[in-house]
C-alpha cells in the first residue's frame, strides 16, 4: 500500500505549490456525492479503456486533448520534485487515488472544500459567502 501513500505525499505537495485552484476545484467536483466505496471504485475502473492515470487528467484539465503527451505533461509537472518516482508508480490506480486523496486534503485544509458543491459545505464558507444562514436562508 506504499503507492497509496506515495501518492497522498505527492498529491499534498503539488497542491500547496503549484496554481492549481481550477484543478482542484475540478477534482472536488468529481469527489462530491461519490460515498468512499464509489471513489475507490473510479480508480480502479477502466473508462474508455482509460486508466485512472490519464482520466485524472482530463477531470483537472478538461480544455487538454487527454493526448499522450497532455497526460505526460502534467505528471512530470505534478511529480517533478521526486525524480527517483519510477513512472510505473505513477501510473497505478492506488498512487493516482492517494494523489488526489492528498491534494483534497489541502484543498479542504486551506477552507476550500466548501466551494462548489460539497456535500457538506463548511457553514462559515455558506455565511461568508452568501450562501443560506439565519438571514439569508435561499
Amino acid at each position: 500500500m506504499a503507492t497509496y501513500e506515495d501518492g497522498i505525499v505527492r498529491g499534498q505537495n503539488w497542491a500547496r505549490h503549484a496554481d492549481c485552484g481550477d484543478e482542484l476545484r475540478n477534482l472536488q467536483a468529481l469527489r462530491t456525492g461519490k460515498s468512499d466505496d464509489a471513489w475507490y471504485k473510479w480508480f480502479i475502473g477502466q473508462d474508455a479503456g482509460h486508466s485512472a492515470f490519464k482520466r485524472i487528467v482530463q477531470v483537472l484539465q478538461p480544455q487538454t486533448s487527454g493526448s499522450q503527451s497532455d497526460v505526460a505533461g502534467f505528471w512530470r509537472n505534478a511529480v517533478a520534485f521526486d525524480t527517483n518516482l519510477p513512472q510505473r508508480v505513477v501510473q497505478e490506480g492506488d498512487f493516482v487515488r492517494g494523489f488526489s486523496d492528498g491534494a483534497l486534503d489541502v484543498w479542504k485544509r486551506a477552507g476550500r472544500s466548501g466551494e462548489r458543491g460539497t456535500e457538506r459545505p463548511d457553514e462559515e464558507w455558506l455565511t461568508n459567502e452568501g450562501g443560506p444562514s439565519s438571514q439569508n436562508d435561499t
